[in-house]
């Protein structure tokens, strides 16, 4: 586990697709859901690391988009890119 002292507000936009699996469950304590207006979702969370947030929000693909914090955005942004060369 990465844990830390710091604690990093995080902020993801789901789709309307994938917005009733993250209603049906509680993923992090700190978690509050505010819908959107399309169906999709957003999911708030305050947590201290987001090694494994990461992995977990890039299992939903194209379907989260990180919105906060730009760290975990532009890590999200890199992971795309590598992906996207390995299968060009």
């Amino acid at each position: 586990m990465h844990w830390s002292d710091r604690l990093t507000r995080v902020r993801v936009r789901f789709s309307k697709e994938v917005a009733p699996y993250i209603r049906e469950r509680i993923w992090h304590e700190s978690q509050q859901i505010s819908d959107a207006a399309d169906g999709g979702l957003l999911l708030e969370l305050t947590v201290s690391h987001l090694f494994d947030l990461k992995k977990w929000l890039l299992s939903w693909g194209c379907q989260a988009r990180v919105l906060e914090p730009a760290e975990l955005a532009e890590q999200m942004a890199e992971e795309a890119r590598a992906m996207a060369r390995l299968y060009a």
